[in-house]
């Protein structure tokens, strides 16, 4: 009888510890399973559209067919969108209410880091980029300095052609100041100097480096000069390559994305406070901000306005919150779809 209570208890503690290491498996998994997804559009309005990047690579292969193994592989399978809780199509169509002003031209793009999944509102619509151009810019530089094909201590010096007014500090230093790259680097990210930027693009290969933005997707990337038009889509692929980019890890990539952190005239914002790394752009009505947040499942968001400068931060705190909280009821319902549809 001692015996068989003794077995019995070494079952059960085999048992939990099994369950154990099954959720811990689960956890990992989830946080790193990357998938393709498609998803077909529901009666939202034309101007917004909702769909799966196809962009994202598998993680787990050749797995046992276990319970567990098929909760993870749901997260690889499309989930139409009348299949969406009435919550989260409810939160997409407030979103939709916020953007749909007949008055501006507003527009967002949207896109989850795991799985793809883009919603966006007129994201094809082209303004004027202003300093958000500079975040491809450094990123595109940053890489290159990376690959030892561009020295981050050179020397630049500040020429009286290289002056445009705007914001940051060279303009208020003398002509024949000279400053390295990864000073104007710094300066062009954190201070949003726009002579340091200047000073970056005019000695960088233009063909070459539009030829790299355009083989990444964004056919709007310096099309007649170093400031020009973009769309919010064109935002959404910077800001995955600078993600991919920070994956890296090397010290530039860190010191880079810690310039994004400290970006000036942050926008786009988190609820639940965690890191933002962005950059905004604002010239005469408009004002824009781009942005990768750090949540557990981390996203890109891009925004572009002509709302000026009134009420414009009460329009981005709106904007960033129901974006928020569409990524949390996705994700939420995500996880309770495969659950029950392995479980119970």
């Amino acid at each position: 009888m001692r015996i068989t209570k003794k077995l019995f208890f070494i079952f059960f503690k085999i048992s939990i510890v099994s369950s154990l290491l099954g959720l811990v498996y689960i956890v990992y998994a989830l946080n790193e399973k990357l998938g393709n997804y498609s998803v077909k559009n529901d009666n939202y309005a034309s101007d917004m559209k909702i769909e799966y990047s196809n962009n994202v690579n598998p993680f787990i292969n050749n797995k046992d067919n276990s319970s567990v193994q098929k909760f993870i592989d749901c997260f690889e399978e499309s989930i139409e969108i009348e299949e969406f809780p009435v919550e989260l199509k409810d939160k997409i169509n407030e979103i939709y209410e916020l953007f749909n002003d007949n008055n501006h031209n507003l527009s967002f793009s949207y896109e989850d880091l795991y799985t793809g999944l883009h919603i966006s509102y007129n994201e094809n619509e082209n303004q004027f980029a202003a300093s958000t151009i500079k975040a491809p810019v450094i990123t595109y530089l940053y890489e290159k300095i990376d690959k030892g094909e561009i020295n981050k201590d050179k020397q630049i010096q500040y020429l009286q052609n290289y002056f445009v007014e705007g914001s940051g500090s060279i303009q208020y230093s003398d002509f024949g100041t000279s400053y390295s790259i990864g000073e104007l680097a710094k300066k062009s990210i954190v201070e949003s100097d726009n002579i340091a930027y200047q000073m970056i693009s005019y000695n960088l290969d233009y063909n070459e480096i539009t030829t790299y933005w355009h083989n990444l997707g964004s056919d709007n990337f310096w099309q007649n000069s170093i400031w020009n038009n973009m769309n919010t889509k064109d935002g959404i692929i910077y800001m995955k390559e600078l993600y991919r980019y920070y994956l890296t890890n090397t010290d530039n990539s860190n010191e880079l994305i810690n310039y994004f952190y400290n970006s000036v005239m942050p926008l786009i914002k988190s609820i639940k406070n965690v890191l933002v790394a962005h950059k905004s752009g604002w010239r005469a009505n408009l004002v824009h901000d781009m942005s990768i947040i750090f949540d557990e499942y981390p996203y890109v968001v891009a925004i572009m306005t002509d709302l000026g400068y009134e009420d414009y931060q009460s329009f981005f705190d709106k904007a960033s919150k129901l974006i928020e909280e569409i990524h949390e009821i996705y994700w939420n319902n995500k996880s309770n779809y495969c659950y029950n549809k392995n479980f119970n």
